[in-house]
């Protein structure tokens, strides 16, 4: 069986869900098992599989990003502990 796999633009891509992201990659890289198999060109599906690859590459890159991001901001602003004990300073007013 010849499975066609639609050709899609990186917008569309880069659309899509992660879920279908991997659906797309098991999907070309299935139809590149049965076009080798069947002795026939792979290279429109290869270059198809590097995009889908290439999205998810990058998805990750921004996660791990991300994560690295919020967490330093999170270690520089930090606010000190608040101290219970003395809440508000005493100050004393001076008459002259």
């Amino acid at each position: 069986m010849v499975k066609v796999i639609e050709s899609m633009s990186t917008d569309k891509i880069g659309a899509l869900s992660d879920d279908d992201i991997r659906r797309k990659i098991r999907g070309i890289q299935g139809a590149i098992h049965e076009a080798r198999k069947a002795s026939r060109s792979t290279r429109d599906l290869e270059v198809e599989y590097c995009y889908f690859v290439r999205e998810q590459e990058v998805r990750e890159q921004r996660r791990s990003a991300h994560a690295k991001f919020v967490g330093n901001r999170e270690r520089t602003h930090r606010r000190p502990p608040h101290n219970h004990r003395n809440p508000r300073r005493e100050v004393s007013i001076v008459s002259k």
